[in-house]
C-alpha cells in the first residue's frame, strides 16, 4: 500500500500523512520503500500509521438507543439556540441601525434648534428696525435721517 492509498482508506490528506512520516523518521525507518516517487509501507508502517490515523471503519459507533435519543434531542436543542443566535443577532444590528438613525436626528434637531435661534433673533432686529422706522418724522424722512437707536442697533 502507497502513502495515498493509505491517506484514502482513512480520510485523510496525503500530505499530512507525510509529514507524520518525515516527522518521525525514525519509526518508519526500514519500512518504508520508494519505487520511483511512490512511497509503499510495509505492515508495521500501516500499523504505527493507524495508531495515528484511525480507520474510518474502527471508529465507535453509538449503540445504545437511549444515548441516540439522547444524541438526536441534543443536536435539535442546538439548532434551536442557533436559530435563537441568530435572531438576536438580526435584533441587536436592526437595534444598533435604529441607534444610529436617532443620534442622526438628533443632530439635526440640534442644528435646527441653532437655526431657529438665528432666526428669531434676525426677527427682533427686523422688528425694532420697523419700531425705530415708525417713530420717524416726516422730516427726517425727507432727509433720509435716522434716529440714534436705528444707529445703535445695526
Amino acid at each position: 500500500m502507497n502513502i495515498t492509498q493509505f491517506a484514502e482508506s482513512h480520510n485523510q490528506n496525503p500530505k499530512n500523512v507525510t509529514m507524520y512520516i518525515f516527522r518521525h523518521k525514525k519509526l518508519f525507518e526500514g519500512h518504508i520503500k520508494e519505487v520511483g516517487k511512490c512511497k509503499y509501507l510495509d505492515d508495521e508502517a500501516i500499523r504505527i500509521l493507524e495508531e495515528h490515523y484511525p480507520s474510518v471503519s474502527s471508529t465507535k459507533t453509538i449503540e445504545n438507543e437511549e444515548l441516540q435519543k439522547k444524541y438526536t434531542k441534543s443536536l435539535e436543542q442546538i439548532t434551536i439556540l442557533q436559530n435563537q443566535l441568530l435572531q438576536a443577532q438580526k435584533q441587536i444590528g436592526e437595534f444598533r441601525a435604529n441607534q444610529l438613525l436617532i443620534e442622526s436626528q438628533k443632530a439635526q434637531l440640534k442644528s435646527s434648534d441653532l437655526l431657529i435661534n438665528q432666526l428669531r433673533n434676525d426677527i427682533e432686529y427686523l422688528e425694532r428696525q420697523c419700531i425705530s422706522l415708525k417713530k420717524r418724522t416726516l422730516f427726517d424722512f425727507l432727509f433720509r435721517r435716522r434716529d440714534e437707536q436705528m444707529k445703535n442697533t445695526k
